[in-house]
């Protein structure tokens, strides 16, 4: 084989390990209410008014609306961390809309609270940087992908507090 023609047999397999993995989140994960689909970071921009993550693998994860219950959980957690750091003037707290941009992975977490001397970098859209500490409230539908997937993501970018 030539080097164009290792390079060529090279990147197909590339990809061809790359959907090996996407078919393995995907089987793994997919619930009745969770949804993971192809995509591009582009794809995850236009879904504006869904709740959605991009995963590094090429994968959107795209969550169902939240349950009542998961909603009072946030509504209590947000708030009474959101009074005490306002209070204190230790930073922002941020609810589960907030894109945070971890290396190629772009995660809604239900909480994130970044400190005042975060040397992070605030968008219109998103939080680049890693975050001090996120909250993810565990339901049915999401809790393997919550506690395997984004709990590993976290350690990985250097999250202090999960």
């Amino acid at each position: 084989m030539t080097g164009a023609s290792n390079k060529t047999a090279s990147a197909t397999a590339d990809r061809a390990g790359e959907k090996t993995v996407q078919a393995g989140i995907i089987a793994a994960y997919s619930g009745e209410f969770l949804f993971f689909v192809e995509g591009t970071v582009e794809d995850y921009y236009r879904l504006e008014e869904q709740k959605a993550e991009f995963l590094e693998e090429g994968i959107v994860v795209m969550h169902s609306p939240a349950s009542i219950e998961h909603e009072r959980i946030f509504g209590e957690l947000h708030h009474n961390l959101y009074t005490v750091v306002n209070q204190k003037q230790l930073g922002e707290v941020l609810g589960s809309r907030a894109t945070v941009v971890l290396g190629e992975h772009r995660l809604e977490p239900d909480i994130v609270f970044i400190g005042k001397e975060n040397p992070g970098k605030f968008t219109e859209m998103e939080f680049s940087g890693v975050p001090d500490a996120v909250i993810e409230i565990v339901s049915k539908t999401t809790r393997e992908y919550d506690l395997k997937t984004k709990r590993e993501i976290y350690r990985r970018h250097g999250v202090k507090e999960i």
